[in-house]
């Protein structure tokens, strides 16, 4: 069996004494695009470090949207070990599969919390 391996960021662990924490509410797509795998990932919906008031992402953690319907997971745009300036959401059914392409989402908002400097 192999082993459990993890590899922390850089000057991980802190506290969050230095780091920032933004939480934002952001809407949906009016066409969402399905996330194309790959390295980086593509599709998705977007967010910026600097939507947050930030240069760099580290961690984002999504809720279940206003009506309960749907979720979104977050992957950076980059594989750096580091903090990413950007990176994409990718919007599910509740407890599902991940939605289809020209999903209209723009009535939807889910609470977005970014850890980041």
């Amino acid at each position: 069996m192999a082993a459990n391996t993890l590899t922390l960021l850089p000057d991980y662990p802190i506290s969050i004494g230095n780091r920032r924490l933004a939480v934002g509410a952001l809407t949906g797509p009016t066409s969402y695009t399905t996330i194309t795998t790959g390295s980086p990932p593509t599709g998705g919906q977007t967010i910026l470090a600097s939507q947050f008031g930030m240069k760099y992402i580290e961690s984002v953690s999504c809720s279940v949207s206003d009506d309960g319907q749907y979720t979104a997971f977050w992957t950076p745009a980059s594989a750096s070990h580091n903090g990413v300036t950007s990176g994409i959401l990718g919007w599910t059914s509740f407890g599902g599969s991940e939605l289809g392409g020209a999903t209209n989402l723009s009535a939807r908002t889910v609470r977005v919390t970014v850890i980041g400097r």
